[in-house]
């Protein structure tokens, strides 16, 4: 009787686990965890003995290995399992369309403000004319957590040219540098909202999982690229 009880609450965890939810705050966690590791992420691509882009897939494993021996990475793990399952959901999701104007907008951003705009405008504009139907609904779903994504992003400080210094072979801070770094983060945050959209066909939780994967892997490949041109010109 004991064993099946036993056997009874495992079940049960294991479905609490299964139906934890992810939090824009779950996606900052992330990528802090990531941007805080410089030497190990840059040594990491190092040893993958090879150039190319990297796969998204790799950059959860290796955030998953690295939060076992690293200090501060109380939840990562599970975070980074959750974007796994939830990012297979998505696997081969083509935005088309409606989805395709509005990532040519993002795309089009000059400025995280500029870009907070367009994700604020783009959710009115769709939720003022939307027909109820399924792309719709994803659609403001997918917008509206993208623009808490990067508020907080913001606000955590993962779309400062301060947090990615590190990541350069020096240690100045001058003006050319952060200039050039903040286009870089411009980039990694409007990956940031298209994964969002591309993770909100699966839902508000699809949504942070697709914003998670597409930043952590653009940070990966900005890290990439500096070791392949060490000597930038800034």
């Amino acid at each position: 009787m004991k064993r099946i009880y036993g056997l009874v609450l495992i079940i049960l965890l294991v479905g609490l686990a299964n139906s934890a939810t992810l939090t824009v705050q779950d996606h900052s966690k992330v990528i802090g965890f990531l941007l805080s590791h410089p030497v190990a992420l840059k040594n990491w691509l190092k040893s993958r003995g090879r150039s190319g882009r990297v796969r998204p897939e790799e950059v959860l494993n290796f955030i998953l290995s690295l939060s076992r021996t690293s200090r501060g990475s109380a939840g990562i793990g599970q975070v980074v399992n959750r974007v796994r399952v939830l990012s297979r959901r998505t696997r081969g999701v083509r935005l088309q369309g409606p989805y395709n104007s509005v990532v040519q907008r993002i795309r089009s951003a000059r400025s995280l403000e500029e870009l907070r705009n367009i994700l604020s405008s783009q959710k009115e504009r769709i939720a003022k004319g939307r027909a109820g139907n399924r792309m719709s609904s994803s659609l403001i779903i997918g917008l509206g957590i993208a623009s808490q994504i990067i508020d907080d992003g913001m606000a955590k400080g993962i779309y400062s040219p301060e947090s990615y210094v590190a990541f350069l072979n020096t240690n100045k801070r001058n003006r050319g540098i952060l200039n050039a770094l903040a286009d870089e983060i411009l980039d990694i945050a409007k990956n940031d909202a298209v994964g969002a959209l591309v993770g909100a066909v699966a839902g508000p939780e699809g949504a942070v999982a697709g914003a998670t994967l597409a930043s952590s892997t653009s940070v990966a490949e900005m890290a990439l690229d500096l070791i392949l041109h060490p000597e930038p010109a800034y």
